[in-house]
């Protein structure tokens, strides 16, 4: 689990990660909805992973993300995100749900 942007970093530098990339794939994102409150703010989209093969292209995984971000001296920051396979639980659905209404996950 990734909690800093260390953490991220330390991700997309992975073998894994790499190999993801050099063998063509790509993240879409959206459509997003966000609401601020002051220094708060909710955002919450669906994102689909597509992986290139022999044949094309597939969509290898579908996602629900739930992030909260705070406001700081130098802009807005990522205080907490949540993603969930779409994979049809109520789990996965309610992270859009609580987005949508601006609520925390």
């Amino acid at each position: 689990q990734m909690r800093s942007r260390a953490d991220v970093a330390e991700m997309v530098r992975s073998s894994a990660h790499q190999r993801l990339i050099g063998g063509g794939s790509a993240h879409f994102l959206g459509p997003v909805s966000v609401q601020v409150d002051g220094d708060t703010a909710i955002a919450v989209c669906e994102s689909i992973l597509v992986r290139r093969n022999d044949d094309g292209y597939r969509v290898w995984r579908a996602g629900a993300n739930h992030v909260t971000l705070r406001r700081t001296a130098a802009g807005w920051r990522i205080a907490k995100r949540i993603s969930r396979a779409l994979d049809g639980s109520l789990e996965s659905r309610g992270l859009l749900a609580a987005g949508a209404m601006g609520q925390p996950a």
